[in-house]
């Protein structure tokens, strides 16, 4: 149930962003392929932008149906602009949720990263993007344990280094 109220949201969040195409000059929207997941790039200014990123799992073992979703934000803060190549800081924060099949067990992860990035614009439709940066992990939630009984996990915290590339199709 929370997964298709999920799909439903996203579903809307997309079709609300796409707006109307018009032929102006400057930033533009874009869908965002790779890196955590596909998501879409919103322009604030010539100096900043979000990103939302979404995704949604599914897999099956042991005759567990097993759900995951993801639900990520950044702020992109550019510092340089030099012809097609911009170089940015910034913020994200995400949201994952999976749950097995029954409803009883679940976890959840909320993270935090900081990142650097660069971004080169190939035209005005295309463009690729490099990222590295640190995120801090806490993972809460509970577990099935014998006869059927929820036991709570104590809160793990992680964190660790990523980098990774993708692309954006402008439009």
């Amino acid at each position: 149930m929370l997964c298709l109220s999920s799909v439903r949201s996203l579903t809307l969040c997309t079709c609300l962003a796409a707006g109307t195409l018009t032929a102006q000059e400057g930033p533009h929207k874009a869908l965002v392929m790779g890196l955590n997941g596909p998501g879409l790039y919103f322009p604030i200014s010539n100096s900043a932008a979000l990103r939302a990123e979404g995704a949604i799992s599914y897999s099956s073992s042991g005759g567990l149906d097993n759900w995951t979703e993801s639900l990520a934000l950044s702020g992109m803060f550019f510092q340089s602009t030099s012809d097609a190549l911009k170089m940015y800081l910034g913020p994200r924060v995400g949201f994952t949720h999976y749950a097995p099949s029954g409803g009883a067990a679940h976890e959840e992860t909320l993270s935090g990263s900081l990142f650097f990035g660069t971004e080169y614009s190939l035209s005005g439709r295309f463009g690729v993007f490099g990222e590295a940066g640190l995120t801090y992990f806490r993972t809460t939630g509970s577990r099935l344990g014998v006869g059927n009984n929820t036991i709570q996990l104590n809160p793990t915290n992680s964190a660790s280094i990523f980098n990774g590339v993708g692309v954006l199709l402008h439009f």
